[in-house]
């Protein structure tokens, strides 16, 4: 979720993501609006971060 909220969607924001991905971070995990990382993503046009978002382990 903070990779993409406190993010601006570049490449080193994209690397944490992916760190994050890989240790087993939730992706579902919505905040307190119901909003998942994926939405989030979405929204402010994060394409990659999203696309990472989509894909299974």
């Amino acid at each position: 979720m903070e990779a993409v909220v406190l993010g601006d969607g570049g490449e080193n924001h994209q690397a944490v993501l992916d760190a994050l991905l890989s240790a087993g971070s939730d992706r579902t995990l919505a905040d307190r609006d119901g909003i998942t990382p994926l939405r989030h993503a979405e929204l402010r046009g994060y394409d990659e971060m999203a696309a990472r978002l989509r894909m299974e382990d």
